[in-house]
């Protein structure tokens, strides 16, 4: 019963932390597109984006074929 119990929490959790990257990204996209007022392609958008996601690791660090679209 516990066992049961200590999954679900763990569960819960992990859906918390999922949802709230899902909501971050998105709240980026709609600070880019009203700041940049649609002047701009979606592929300079898309790369806007991970750019800012992704803005706290080092340019080396990041391994563009992990984000790109496959």
């Amino acid at each position: 019963m516990f066992s049961e119990f200590n999954k679900l929490i763990k569960l819960y959790l992990t859906l918390l932390v999922t949802t709230a990257t899902a909501e971050r990204a998105f709240s980026t996209l709609n600070r880019l597109k009203i700041m940049l007022q649609n002047c701009m392609t979606q592929a300079r958008l898309n790369h806007c984006v991970l750019t800012y996601i992704y803005k706290k690791k080092k340019v080396d660090e990041i391994d563009p074929y992990q984000i790109m679209p496959t």
